[in-house]
């Protein structure tokens, strides 16, 4: 690894000697970077990749070039012409011939022949027919590359110095000194979270979305993918990460990157995003359940993947679609990850941090109330089972000429619609989050979708598979007791003026009575006689005909220790996918 100061003869001797190699394999990009002077550039070079940094070009933002070896040039090129410096020269720095081939849309190849130390001619061509090398010869010839063949995190996140792509040691003491430089960023942000922000909630969401629609992507054909530190940032999927990852945003404009640059030359990115997201989930979570995750990952993290910085278009369109309900869960979580339904939900339980925001996917609202959407907590669990959800359809507002000329498509959710959801901040759920445990209403697919089911999703707080008796197969008890002993905004043991009518709301009653109050709670925004209630675990035609994970659901939502331990089991699954042995190079901590 060579770094090139600001003096641009150093820069020349370090670039030249740098992509002198005997291996074809040799690649590079550049990138703009505000903390480097036009004259500054970072070199790093391994068997497999070379990335160069160097210039702050205006520009160039969509630009990267790849360089060839040292030594040469282009072949038959008919059409060369010489780049020109501000004041017409034909002798100018490196980062000036780059500029110039960006800045000229004709302009696919550059050749940099310096024989004067930093300055050099610089030869602009549209065509490069082969490739010559000449032993002896100091020029370079770079070729210049859409950014839309790049488009991965790597190129968003700026390194002072050689970015590592494998990461070849990480002591305990290095992987601590990352953790604590993460929570370091979170903990500054402001704590206040209110029905229209929440820094925290914000900040940690988008980090773990990040990384999960990284390992998101991975093939178990083709290995590829997983958590790589690679995935299409122009798929419209990732609307909002760059503002986490590089772009700053809040108070400080805080980002990732403000602590990617400490740790860049040592840690490659696809390390950094996963320690990260575990930095992230055990800050903010409380109690025993910080201790256990904190211990868990450090204890079961492995360290050696390799970022990979090219090629990341292939995971457009892969993302699971929300619409899609539980075949896309299946398809993603199931059978491309290897996950089983009980680690898939451990795994969906994420959202328990942040919300959806139109801007971003096209949905709205916390999957919690703000304050519990900033804890990395099992209130995503307790949600799904102990509040009644209604459809919301259309939420993103997309009208019928947008539709047709295919310039949006309608985002359908789930809303609360439980008796108090007026004065509550927005809450609400996914197809992929209700179908875990509830499913359609009868005679549909088995698959709970918004777009077609207009059913209310609740359980009866006495509800079993044989629908006789509370404390059997699917026992709410648990459920209602963690979330402060109340049932669709209704405390049990107290009275609602429009559920119980004054009389006592007794939760795990077993009478007509407290069945129909427990419906007015949950649906109270539906018509009471004719509301469809969706299939869920113990309710509707038929016995026990819930969703693929209600029972994992519910273990989950009145014990945030069971879900923690097979949280641990299904994150490590995910991110050590195509990294794992055989073939793969993942250490343990220490082991360097």
């Amino acid at each position: 690894l060579a770094t090139a100061t600001a003096s641009t003869t150093m820069l020349m001797t370090t670039l030249t000697a740098t992509m002198t190699t005997d291996h074809a394999a040799t690649t590079a990009f550049v990138t703009a970077a505000s903390d480097v002077t036009p004259a500054t550039a970072v070199v790093a070079s391994t068997t497999e990749a070379a990335m160069i940094k160097a210039g702050n070009w205006s520009t160039t933002e969509s630009v990267m070039v790849k360089p060839f070896p040292s030594g040469t040039r282009c072949s038959d090129a008919s059409d060369r012409s010489p780049c020109l410096s501000e004041d017409f020269k034909t002798w100018m720095r490196l980062d000036e011939c780059l500029e110039c081939c960006a800045a000229d849309d004709q302009c696919k190849y550059a050749e940099f022949k310096s024989e004067l130390g930093a300055m050099g001619e610089c030869i602009k061509m549209s065509v490069c027919p082969a490739i010559l090398q000449i032993p002896g010869d100091i020029t370079i010839t770079f070729k210049k590359v859409m950014r839309g063949a790049f488009d991965s995190p790597q190129w968003m996140m700026r390194c002072p110095g050689p970015p590592t792509m494998t990461t070849s040691c990480m002591s305990e003491e290095l992987y601590d000194e990352i953790v604590a430089s993460i929570q370091e960023l979170v903990e500054g942000l402001d704590k206040t979270c209110e029905e229209d922000h929440c820094d925290q909630a914000d900040f940690g969401g988008c980090v773990l979305r990040m990384v999960g629609h990284d390992f998101m992507d991975f093939d178990p054909i083709t290995r590829a993918g997983g958590a790589d530190a690679c995935t299409d940032m122009d798929d419209p999927d990732n609307a909002g990460l760059p503002e986490c990852l590089y772009k700053g945003e809040f108070e400080g404009e805080v980002s990732l990157r403000d602590a990617y640059r400490l740790f860049c030359e040592r840690v490659s990115l696809a390390d950094f995003l996963v320690i990260a997201a575990q930095a992230v989930m055990s800050l903010l979570a409380e109690d025993q359940s910080k201790h256990m995750l904190s211990h868990g990952f450090r204890s079961q993290f492995h360290y050696g993947r390799t970022t990979a910085f090219e090629g990341c278009h292939f995971s457009h369109g892969i993302l699971p679609n929300p619409e899609d309900s539980c075949v896309a869960v299946k398809r993603v979580f199931v059978d491309s990850l290897g996950l089983t339904w009980s680690e898939a939900a451990a795994l969906m339980g994420v959202h328990t941090l942040g919300r959806a925001q139109i801007a971003n996917s096209g949905y709205q609202g916390w999957w919690s109330d703000p304050e519990n959407s900033r804890r990395f907590n099992t209130n995503y669990f307790i949600s799904i089972l102990a509040k009644g959800w209604c459809v919301e359809r259309n939420v993103n507002g997309c009208s019928e000429e947008g539709l047709a000329s295919g310039m949006c498509v309608k985002k359908n959710q789930w809303q609360r619609c439980d008796v108090d959801r007026n004065r509550l901040s927005p809450e609400m759920m996914l197809d992929t989050d209700m179908c875990l445990a509830f499913s359609d209403q009868e005679g549909g697919d088995g698959m709970l979708r918004a777009s077609e089911d207009d059913c209310c999703a609740w359980v009866h707080t006495m509800a079993r598979p044989d629908g006789k008796a509370i404390g059997g197969d699917f026992n709410m008890s648990g459920v209602i007791k963690a979330n402060h002993n109340e049932f669709c905004s209704v405390k049990c043991g107290g009275s609602h003026p429009d559920v119980s009518k004054g009389e006592p709301f007794l939760c795990f009653k077993d009478t007509l009575r407290q069945g129909i109050n427990e419906r007015r709670a949950c649906c109270t925004f539906r018509t009471q006689d004719v509301a469809v209630d969706c299939r869920n675990p113990g309710l509707g035609a038929e016995a026990g005909t819930g969703g693929p994970a209600a029972e994992a659901v519910r273990l989950f939502a009145e014990d945030e220790h069971v879900w923690v331990r097979e949280f641990l089991g299904a994150w490590k699954k995910a991110v050590e996918n195509g990294f794992e042995a055989p073939g793969g190079h993942l250490k343990a901590l220490g082991q360097c």
